[in-house]
């Protein structure tokens, strides 16, 4: 884009000087029509005014253009453009365009786009845009969108969205999306409508419409379908389907727990735990000649689910059971 509407000449010109000159204000039609003429690319103002499009050096004050905005350098102050402003160096202020902003340095302040944000270093505020956000930096703030949010490193704050959030580090607040969010370690929540992912540990909860991935959880999972937690869970995992920790340091709910240890209750149809309570018993009555049980679960609470026949001459019965029960017990001498 800058190149379609700079000049080669004047591009060239402007890198070929270091020197910055300041001038009070400009206005121009295009970037080679103005009153800095083909130097505008060398002068930086406090107040710049583009009917159609410009190009600076940079903005102190306050930056308007009719379709876009282009800075070499820095911006400071309030900057506005009906299509896109561009900025190659720092932004220390408000940007609000029509379609897109585009920053090759630092943001400390807001940026509002009607389709699309981005910034190739840090973030200190908020990105705010109808479509996307993407920052290839780390973030302290607040990055809102209409369909994804990205981050390249840590977020200091939160993002949310109405589809999809992606941090390749740490989100230190809070992910909320309406299909999926992922993150590295997540210090607070994750909460979407189908699917959440965390690469490492999620120090608050994480609730899903279907499903929650993590290594470790501090205050539990909550999803339509599925949670697995690989390592560590603290709290609760409720699911309607299946849920999966190694080692859960409070209660399963779902129709199928499956867990290396369990130090509350795991209830649902089949839980097992693999160091846990597991029976299986050989048994007959006058019902049944030969029955197969078993047992599995912990001894606070444990499955149970039987089968047995009866052979005879013209027809083997057959008979099955399931139930659920507990054991305690009353001293060394009793059970």
């Amino acid at each position: 884009m800058v190149n379609k509407f700079v000049p080669n000449d004047q591009y060239v010109r402007a890198d070929n000087i270091d020197i910055i000159e300041y001038r009070t204000a400009q206005i121009s039609l295009i970037p080679k029509i103005g009153t800095n003429s083909k130097m505008s690319g060398s002068i930086e103002n406090a107040i710049s005014i583009n009917v159609l499009a410009g190009y600076s050096a940079g903005v102190r004050i306050v930056e308007i253009g009719g379709l876009m905005n282009i800075n070499k350098r820095h911006v400071k102050g309030i900057q506005a453009a009906g299509l896109s402003n561009i900025v190659g160096g720092r932004t220390r202020g408000i940007q609000l365009a029509g379609l897109s902003n585009n920053n090759q340095g630092s943001l400390h302040g807001l940026q509002a786009s009607g389709i699309s944000n981005m910034v190739v270093d840090t973030i200190h505020g908020v990105q705010l845009s109808g479509i996307s956000n993407i920052l290839q930096g780390g973030m302290k703030g607040w990055q809102v969108s209409g369909i994804s949010n990205v981050t390249t490193k840590n977020v200091d704050g939160v993002q949310m969205s109405g589809i999809s959030n992606y941090a390749h580090g740490d989100v230190l607040v809070m992910q909320a999306a309406g299909i999926t969010n992922i993150g590295r370690n997540v210090n607070g929540v994750q909460l979407a409508g189908i699917v959440n992912v965390s690469r490492g540990k999620v120090g608050g909860a994480q609730l899903a419409g279907i499903g929650n991935f993590s290594k470790e959880v501090n205050a539990g999972q909550l999803a339509g379908i599925i949670n697995i937690a690989t390592t560590k869970v603290r709290g609760a995992q409720i699911a309607a389907i299946v849920n999966y920790g190694k080692e859960i340091k409070g209660s399963q709910l779902a129709l199928f727990n499956v867990s290396d240890t369990v130090t509350g209750l795991p209830i649902g149809f089949i839980s097992f735990v693999r160091r846990g309570y597991r029976r299986v018993e050989l048994s007959g009555n006058e019902v049944l000649y030969a029955n197969l049980t078993l047992k599995t679960g912990v001894s606070k609470l444990y499955n149970i689910f039987t089968g047995g026949l009866v052979p005879t001459d013209s027809i083997t019965n057959w008979g099955f059971g399931y139930g659920f029960c507990f054991e305690r017990s009353n001293g060394k001498r009793f059970l």
